[in-house]
């Protein structure tokens, strides 16, 4: 029971630990000034579905890539 204790302890005054959390807090401090204005502003409109000029080429990669595969399969 006294291990449990002590390796527990010893998890919370890790020298490394501490450094990455306070340095962590630290950055979060500093920017949160900057990141309240940026989530503030309005996002941009993004059109994400893409149409159909757009699928063309990679469609044609992709059958591309099923021919020379069916091609070294059926070569072996």
């Amino acid at each position: 029971m006294a291990t449990g204790w002590y390796l527990t302890l010893k998890c919370f005054i890790n020298p490394f630990a501490l450094l990455f959390g306070v340095t962590g807090l630290g950055m979060l401090y500093l920017s949160s000034r900057g990141m309240v204005a940026r989530l503030r502003r309005r996002p941009f409109p993004i059109d994400i579905w893409a149409s159909l000029p757009m699928l063309k080429r990679p469609a044609a990669i992709g059958l591309l890539s099923l021919i020379a595969a069916i091609g070294v399969v059926s070569t072996r």
